[in-house]
């Protein structure tokens, strides 16, 4: 089905309502604790050094947690507007993305490949970016007047043959046309706030064992239960009826992998965005709580792939990767 216009886009996206109110919720309800805390712990202090009886009436007590409600509500309405209107542009900023360099044999082969794989799926316009990374991987987003992009690493445009990067790029349009990134940029972009703060004053990573860092793990863990894994390997296949061959979609995510095992991470926060997860293989699992919880293994998505191709993983795979 062939769709005309970025409207058509977001009728898809529609499709992930029930999902996005369940994120609203999951935005209020940690502020309604908090907020209703505090006021009830001020309330407390107050009644006790002042000796105002009213602070422990039911009316009194009732109201101030109608007043929480009401505060929890309009802070959580502005994390959700902050996320869905700046959300993807930070993250893009974050990964330092630049715009296609044409005199660049690899950014206009990169090009030609995402104008045929867009049409191929039948979406009317694709922003392309390339991240600065000798790692190889890629991410899909939609910005914020609602037009999907895609963003390439350098690694992956130096290191696969244009057919793997085909896949990859059909893979992540995959991913567009099902509504699936624009679902992920959402909850990666609630989940950023610490990240947000973090990166804006310290460019530095925290440490382990830090508050902000152990916060902003926790929470990113907590949402990270609103991801589908079967969304990985749908997309896969989404990819091989795009046309593209499970072999060497295949084969791009084994190099992905052991390109990654010996470049510096991306960053563990915003794992379910890409590819692959960017960290390095036993790098920040635990702490992140993003590789373990949201995406498949990378073995079981290519022997899914392999499976497609009707033939043995070990046939496909270097036996030093699996």
């Amino acid at each position: 089905m062939r769709r005309d216009s970025v409207g058509d886009i977001r009728e898809i996206q529609e499709g992930k309502s029930k999902n996005i109110r369940l994120l609203k919720t999951a935005m209020f309800l940690p502020d309604f604790i908090a907020v209703g805390s505090f006021f009830l712990v001020l309330n407390f202090v107050v009644g006790i050094v002042f000796s105002k009886a009213s602070s422990f009436s039911i009316t009194y007590i009732v109201g101030l947690i109608g007043l929480a409600v009401l505060y929890a509500y309009l802070l959580a309405r502005f994390q959700y507007s902050v996320a869905r209107k700046n959300g993807a542009l930070f993250i893009l900023k974050r990964f330092s993305v630049k715009p296609l360099d044409l005199k660049n044999s690899s950014h206009g082969q990169y090009l030609e490949i995402v104008e045929e794989m867009k049409n191929a799926a039948g979406l009317p316009k694709i922003n392309i970016y390339v991240i600065p990374s000798p790692s190889i991987n890629a991410l899909a987003l939609v910005e914020p007047d609602g037009t999907p992009c895609l963003a390439l690493t350098e690694g992956l445009l130096a290191g696969c043959t244009r057919d793997e990067i085909k896949a990859v790029v059909a893979r992540e349009i995959a991913l567009i046309d099902q509504g699936d990134a624009h679902y992920k940029t959402l909850v990666c972009s609630l989940a950023d706030f610490i990240e947000r703060f973090r990166h804006a004053f310290d460019r530095e990573e925290p440490e382990e064992g830090s508050l902000p860092f152990s916060l902003s793990s926790r929470f990113r863990r907590f949402l990270s239960r609103c991801f589908e894994p079967e969304q990985e390997i749908r997309a896969d296949a989404a990819a091989v009826r795009l046309g593209q061959s499970p072999v060497t979609l295949a084969q791009a995510l084994a190099k992905a992998f052991a390109a990654n095992c010996s470049a510096k991470g991306l960053g563990h926060a915003y794992a379910p965005l890409f590819f692959i997860p960017p960290e390095p293989a036993g790098k920040n699992q635990d702490a992140a709580g993003w590789l373990a919880g949201t995406c498949p293994l990378l073995l079981t998505r290519i022997r899914r792939l392999a499976i497609m191709a009707d033939q043995k993983t070990e046939d496909i795979i270097p036996q030093d990767i699996l």
